[in-house]
């Protein structure tokens, strides 16, 4: 009888443990979906965005604000990758954005991958998975 007990009590902790994991896995997702959207909204972000999208040239796009933006989307494609942020959070305005700023910064990309022959490799990465779920 003790051993009934003992092994129902052990299956009732397994699963509040299974729940409780489950929550804060989820919980974490969030909090990186939260994460990214604080960032993609940031001040210094937006500034950035705003100088290469009224660059014409390469030659006039300046290199911080080119880096800037490598450097972010090169995070959040990793995060991805490795499963800590849902692709779906690319779905709408933020993969459209992402997709534009990728191709006025491919140029600066190819250029900076001479000397590092994987600068936003990531980034490049997340592109594509946009692309093919957004059926391109």
């Amino acid at each position: 009888m003790i051993s009934i007990i003992s092994a129902v009590m052990t299956w009732i902790t397994a699963l509040t443990g299974l729940v409780f994991g489950y929550k804060s896995w989820r919980n974490s997702k969030l909090d990186a979906v939260k994460q990214f959207m604080e960032a993609e909204n940031s001040e210094e972000l937006f500034q950035a965005r705003h100088e290469l999208y009224h660059c014409k040239y390469l030659g006039e796009m300046q290199e911080l604000s080119a880096t800037k933006i490598s450097s972010h989307y090169h995070f959040w494609g990793l995060m991805v990758k490795r499963g800590y942020l849902p692709i779906w959070v690319f779905d709408g305005e933020p993969g459209e954005s992402a997709i534009q700023l990728y191709y006025l910064l491919e140029g600066y990309i190819k250029k900076r991958r001479c000397t590092k022959t994987k600068y936003a490799e990531n980034f490049t990465w997340l592109i594509l998975k946009i692309e093919k779920r957004n059926g391109g």
